[in-house]
């Protein structure tokens, strides 16, 4: 999903795509050139370090110290939903300001 939404908000994609677990996006995201933050944005994809394979969502919006987000699989079944975390839960990956 979130290589998915990267692609149609932003209209690229690193090579690396998303490849790896969601642990390893922000290795490879900073690697590319791909900035990331401790702050959150809008469109951008919010990565947890957490777990074993970590865990990536898309940031539908900041409000306030939380982010309301996207995501797939949180139950390890596939299953989508949104919800609100603590913004220090995620390092935000800003796609949409990487330039090639």
């Amino acid at each position: 999903l979130h290589c998915l939404k990267i692609y149609e908000a932003y209209g690229n994609m690193p090579y690396w795509g998303g490849i790896g677990n969601a642990n390893e996006w922000v290795r490879n995201a900073r690697n590319y050139g791909v900035p990331t933050s401790s702050t959150p944005r809008p469109g951008t994809v919010g990565i947890s370090l957490a777990g074993t394979y970590g865990h990536a969502v898309w940031v539908e919006a900041v409000d306030g110290n939380s982010v309301i987000v996207s995501e797939y699989n949180y139950d390890w079944a596939g299953n989508y939903r949104k919800w609100r975390y603590p913004t220090s839960t995620f390092t935000y990956l800003y796609f949409g300001d990487w330039r090639r």
